[in-house]
């Protein structure tokens, strides 16, 4: 189970239910896993609220968030930290209900790690719900996820895929999120963090 340190934030995440097991009524752990990136324009703002927002959220929705980095090390906010479970290469899919990217790169132009690729792969074809903020979109796009797919982002970017604004966009299993919380102080737009996460959870309840 991850484990944050208090989020001194004013966001209403309103109040989501546990997923109970039908035949016990216990609760059934259902993990979730959030691959993120370590390379951060604004750590404070890219690991207090998104990656600790991701995280969570979930939680309070009755999910298990598991956080993965590329070596295993914690991520560093100053006041609020998140640790990491577990190491990109050592990620199985098959163990996660959902997979969460969150922005927390420097810029697009990053290298993005092969494993990243892969896991975003997987679980597209396994049909799980993939979600991606800002500059992980473009992990979708190396993956060829995006091709014929509507998607957001801050202005259109992909060929091959459909344009569908600067907010949340869900088409079929994939989410994407145009504004990060470093997108938001720059340019004003409302940060995309928590409609995000709810899409995430809204599919999640679905299935």
């Amino acid at each position: 189970m991850v484990r944050t340190s208090l989020l001194r934030m004013g966001v209403a995440l309103g109040a989501l239910a546990s997923i109970l097991s039908p035949a016990t009524g216990l609760a059934k752990e259902v993990k979730v896993l959030v691959a993120a990136r370590d390379r951060m324009w604004n750590a404070e703002l890219s690991v207090t609220r998104e990656l600790a927002v991701m995280v969570d959220m979930l939680e309070k929705a009755g999910f298990t968030p598991v956080v993965a980095s590329p070596d295993g090390r914690p991520f560093d906010g100053g006041a609020t930290k998140v640790s990491s479970d577990l190491k990109f290469d050592d990620v199985r899919v098959s163990d996660f209900a959902a997979v969460v990217m969150p922005c927390m790169s420097n810029s697009e132009g990053d290298p993005i790690p092969p494993a990243l690729v892969e896991i975003a792969t997987a679980a597209a074809a396994a049909g799980k719900p993939l979600a991606a903020q800002r500059s992980a979109i473009y992990i979708l796009w190396k993956a060829g996820l995006l091709q014929g797919r509507r998607y957001a982002y801050a202005q259109k970017e992909f060929p091959g895929a459909v344009y569908g604004g600067d907010g949340v966009v869900q088409d079929g299993n994939v989410i994407t999120s145009a504004i990060c919380p470093n997108e938001a102080r720059s340019t004003g737009k409302p940060d995309g963090t928590v409609p995000l996460m709810e899409a995430v959870i809204k599919a999640l309840k679905a299935r």
